[in-house]
C-alpha cells in the first residue's frame, strides 16, 4: 500500500509541475495582452484623425473640382467673347479698307472710255457719293475704334482669369506609425493569449488541489 502511495504521490506532482509550468506562462501573455490592447486604443484613435484628414482632403479636392470647372468655363465664355469681338473688328476693317480703296479714286472730270467731259450731273452724283463714302468712313472708324475697345476689354478680361494654385492637402502626421501598430497587431494573436490566460488560471486552481491531495497522501503515508 506503501508503494500505491508513493506512486499517486509522484503521478500527482508531476501533474502540479505541468500545472507550474502552464500557469508560469500566465504573465507574459498577460502583458502581451495588455500591450496589444494598448496599441489596439492607440490604433482606433489614430485611425479616426486620419478619417477626419481623409475627409477634410475630399471636401478640399471636391472643391477644388467646382472651383477648376468654374475658372474653366469663364475661361472658355472669355474667349468665346475675345473671338466674336474680333470678328466684329475685322469686319469693320474688312468695310473700312473696301470704303478705303473707292475714296482713293479720284473724281473724273472726264468719262474714263470715250474722254468727253461728264455732264454736270454725272459729276454731281459722283462728288455726293464720294462724300457719301466719307461720312461712311468717318462712321466706320468710329465703330472700329470701339470694337478695337471691345476687343482690348476682352483680352483683359481673359487675362485676368488666372489659373488656381495646386489644391493645399492636409498630411496625416501620424502615418507611419499607425502603420507600424497595424504591422504590430497582425503579428498578435489576442484569442491565443485569452486562451493562454483561461489556462494558465485553470491550471492554477488544480495545481492548489493537487498540493492539497499531495498533503493528503503524505499524511496517509505517515501514518502507515
Amino acid at each position: 500500500e506503501i508503494s500505491v502511495l508513493l506512486s499517486q504521490i509522484k503521478a500527482i506532482e508531476q501533474e502540479v509541475e505541468g500545472f507550474r509550468q502552464a500557469a508560469e506562462g500566465r504573465a507574459a501573455a498577460e502583458l502581451e495582452l495588455s500591450t496589444f490592447d494598448t496599441m489596439t486604443r492607440e490604433a482606433a484613435t489614430l485611425a479616426a484623425q486620419k478619417a477626419s484628414v481623409d475627409e477634410c482632403n475630399r471636401e478640399a479636392l471636391e472643391a477644388d473640382r467646382k472651383a477648376r470647372e468654374d475658372v474653366a468655363a469663364k475661361r472658355r465664355a472669355g474667349q468665346l467673347k475675345l473671338d466674336d469681338a474680333i470678328r466684329a473688328l475685322q469686319d469693320l476693317e474688312r468695310k473700312l479698307a473696301r470704303i478705303e480703296g473707292q475714296l482713293s479714286e479720284p473724281i473724273q472730270d472726264a468719262c474714263p472710255t470715250c474722254g468727253q467731259s461728264l455732264p454736270k450731273t454725272k459729276r454731281d452724283e459722283l462728288i455726293a457719293r464720294h462724300t457719301e463714302l466719307s461720312e461712311i468712313r468717318t462712321r466706320l472708324d468710329i465703330e472700329s475704334a470701339a470694337a478695337t475697345g471691345k476687343v482690348s476689354r476682352a483680352e483683359d478680361e481673359l487675362s485676368a482669369i488666372i489659373d488656381l494654385p495646386p489644391c493645399s492637402l492636409q498630411v496625416f502626421p501620424s502615418a507611419a506609425r499607425l502603420k507600424e501598430l497595424y504591422d504590430a497587431l497582425d503579428c498578435v494573436d489576442a484569442t491565443a493569449l485569452r486562451e493562454t490566460i483561461r489556462k494558465a488560471d485553470e491550471a492554477a486552481v488544480r495545481s492548489a488541489a493537487g498540493h492539497d491531495k499531495i498533503a493528503y497522501l503524505r499524511n496517509d503515508l505517515q501514518n502507515h
